[in-house]
């Protein structure tokens, strides 16, 4: 005769016709087979199910989590160089050619300092963005190229510079007076023209008379500007002015978490000109 055991997994009898899975199994020789029923309980199945699908998805979704950052650039500010480069804004400029040559042009030269941010991530930085934080007032600055000036990528294991800040290193008084007895000659000269060419050049005419209305002193010529996030202005009070003292610089990317440095703005630019340094 087969033995039949069974066994129930809940000890409280529900009420419930609990579904059964019946296991046979036979041998040879004299014990005869033996059957074996094992009742199951259809919640103990469902919380299970549920529990074993939450784990794994954890699970997954944990490891997401980690792709993600390990994926995700990095960016880095460093604080090893700041190069300098200089940049001429114009102060006055026309193309008649009926100005002699020698006035047509009028220029300041601003000594700019650029930081260098890197990408140590693996993927590209979308959308980086600079600002200059003085006093809790941010100011966008630009980038060095003039295609993408208020926002750029960043590629893996790439740099770019952000420019900062410039600061004008020639004798401001001299170059105001410079200004003032070259303009004065080419307002006489205009002057000299014919009434119809004086009609013609009258935009010009009006140049030069914001020219010597706008420089008067060396203190009209500013010593430290910041960009507008758009690039270099000119003339150059066209772009923000800002004083020496601390400073933070703050880089974001659309994908990737910011990075931000402190700064001091030099009241005097250093031997290699520069008017920016990193505080330790």
């Amino acid at each position: 005769m087969a033995e039949k055991i069974s066994l129930n997994d809940s000890m409280i009898d529900s009420g419930t016709d609990h579904r059964q899975n019946s296991i046979t199994t036979s041998s040879q020789g004299p014990n005869p087979p033996i059957r074996i029923e094992i009742s199951q309980n259809p919640i103990f199945l469902i919380l299970q199910f549920v529990i074993s699908g939450s784990v794994a998805g954890l699970a997954l979704f944990g490891a997401n989590i980690g792709l993600d950052r390990h994926r995700r650039p990095k960016l880095c500010v460093d604080t090893s160089e700041i190069p300098v480069v200089p940049i001429d804004l114009v102060a006055f400029e026309t193309t008649d050619p009926a100005i002699p040559k020698r006035y047509r042009r009028f220029v300041l030269r601003y000594y700019v300092s650029r930081i260098i941010v890197e990408n140590l991530g693996r993927n590209a930085a979308d959308n980086c963005k600079g600002v200059l934080e003085i006093k809790k007032t941010k100011l966008k600055v630009c980038w060095h190229l003039p295609s993408e000036r208020n926002k750029i990528t960043i590629n893996s294991c790439s740099l770019e510079y952000l420019d900062l800040c410039a600061v004008f290193l020639d004798d401001r008084d001299q170059i105001v007076l410079h200004f003032i007895s070259e303009m004065g000659a080419l307002r006489k000269y205009i002057d000299s023209l014919s009434i119809e060419t004086q009609q013609r050049l009258s935009i010009v005419s009006d140049s030069v008379n914001v020219i010597l209305s706008s420089y008067r002193t060396g203190e009209d010529i500013p010593y430290i500007i910041a960009p507008v996030e758009d690039g270099w202005l000119h003339p150059p009070a066209r772009n923000r002015i800002i004083n020496p003292g601390d400073a933070r610089v703050i880089v974001t990317a659309k994908n990737g978490p910011p990075v931000w440095k402190q700064i001091t703005i030099l009241d005097k630019p250093d031997k290699d000109n520069r008017i920016v340094r990193f505080k330790t």
